[in-house]
């Protein structure tokens, strides 16, 4: 039974934000095209496991959660793509949609990446691995959970790359499989651990901790790309051609360029800010970004949205997105 549903990515929706705001000829727009396509090619890594596990979703025995952030300590957290609790053990999947020739290297700890004749090293997944494994161990410690056996595995979701491997010594790469191969990975693992070690009580104060200190986190784009914000376009962005600005008349939108009509494209563009720019706007802002003619037709836009605001007079107030 899925407990937590896998949606997409706030980072993946401030890309798609940010590129429909900055100029088509931008300098960075390459750079977050890439950066929204590496994103996306993991999100449907992700989302292609869900087939496999079809017979744990429809299991009352296993809870599966999805894209976790726990924190380990005051300033730092750990990910999970999958994490698939019993009452006989925990089981983590980290997901890699990877395309190419992909070498594991078990003695320098690498992936050897080849693909379109180029060459690179990309990060050991088994590393990873058995870092979440140690680090969510010592949680379930930490407040008092009843040990139970965790396991972990690197389910490669591309079904076209090509594994091989080197010096792999002791199994070491029995962790990393394909994804055609979970439901019988999965079915080893309920041989092996047939023995129920925690409740159901237990195993639900686990999945509530988890999901009570669930923190999905946040990256700001204009930052890391060094985006002038004056480089952000403002106006409503038409939902059929995707111009702008639609202008405001009778407190609708029309398309200066397509003459189409609608009553709520400025909720995506109060989006757009609120995921670029930031959670709470002003009059004088809202009225510059709307690119609206005067305050009085600003005052019935703000009227219209009716969002709380702190603050005294109207020119003062700031406005919670």
């Amino acid at each position: 039974m899925i407990i937590k549903e896998r949606v997409l990515p706030i980072p993946i929706v401030k890309l798609e934000s940010l590129l429909r705001r900055i100029p088509k000829e931008h300098v960075k727009r390459r750079l977050i095209e890439a950066e929204l396509a590496k994103r996306l090619s993991g999100f449907r890594g992700e989302q292609s496991v869900d087939y496999y596990l079809y017979r744990l979703i429809e299991s009352e025995n296993h809870l599966i959660i999805n894209d976790i952030r726990l924190p380990y300590n005051s300033k730092n957290y750990f990910q999970i793509d999958v994490l698939i609790l019993s009452k006989t053990h925990f089981l983590i999947l980290e997901l890699k949609n990877i395309a190419g020739e992909l070498i594991f290297d078990s003695k320098f700890k690498q992936i050897i990446r080849k693909n379109n004749g180029k060459e690179e090293v990309l990060p050991d997944p088994i590393l990873q691995i058995n870092r979440q494994e140690i680090l969510l161990r010592e949680q379930l410690k930490k407040y008092n959970f009843p040990f139970i056996p965790i396991e972990s595995l690197v389910v490669m979701t591309n079904s076209s790359a090509i594994l091989k491997s080197i010096n792999d010594t002791d199994g070491y790469y029995n962790k990393v499989i394909r994804i055609a191969s979970l439901p019988d990975k999965i079915n080893e693992f309920e041989a092996t651990y047939n023995r129920e070690i925690i409740t159901t009580k237990e195993i639900n104060r686990v999945a509530d901790y988890i999901l009570s200190n669930h923190n999905p986190g946040d990256v700001d784009f204009i930052t890391k790309f060094e985006i002038d914000k004056s480089h952000i376009i403002n106006g409503v962005i038409c939902p059929k051609c995707n111009e702008a600005p639609m202008k405001s008349i009778y407190m609708k939108w029309r398309c200066q360029m397509c003459n189409h009509i609608s009553e709520d494209a400025h909720l995506l563009a109060l989006q757009e800010y609120k995921l670029l720019i930031n959670s709470q706007i002003s009059s004088k802002e809202l009225k510059k970004y709307f690119l609206l003619h005067n305050d009085s037709v600003c005052y019935r836009w703000i009227k219209k949205l009716n969002l709380p605001f702190s603050g005294g007079k109207f020119k003062g107030r700031r406005y919670s997105l």
